[in-house]
């Protein structure tokens, strides 16, 4: 899981260094906290996951919806 793919996208590319990116959790919509989401996503398949009220100002659409007290699995992991 990546949280807010704000910028650089070859640097976070660079950082999974091949493993799967299986989400992209956008914390907000503020555009210094998604500047490399779409080449990030395009780049891994992985679902966008977002606030109702932030998911439609993202520059792709989010395939997963969270509130506040939400959690958001990985693996074998859940996080609050």
């Amino acid at each position: 899981m990546l949280i807010d793919a704000a910028n650089e996208a070859p640097r976070l590319l660079e950082l999974l260094d091949g493993r799967p990116l299986s989400r992209i959790v956008t914390t907000h919509r503020h555009w210094d906290h998604w500047q490399a989401l779409a080449e990030v996503q395009a780049a891994t398949g992985a679902a966008v996951i977002a606030h109702p009220d932030d998911a439609p100002e993202l520059p792709v659409p989010a395939t997963g919806l969270v509130s506040h007290g939400d959690t958001v699995p990985v693996g074998s992991r859940r996080s609050p």
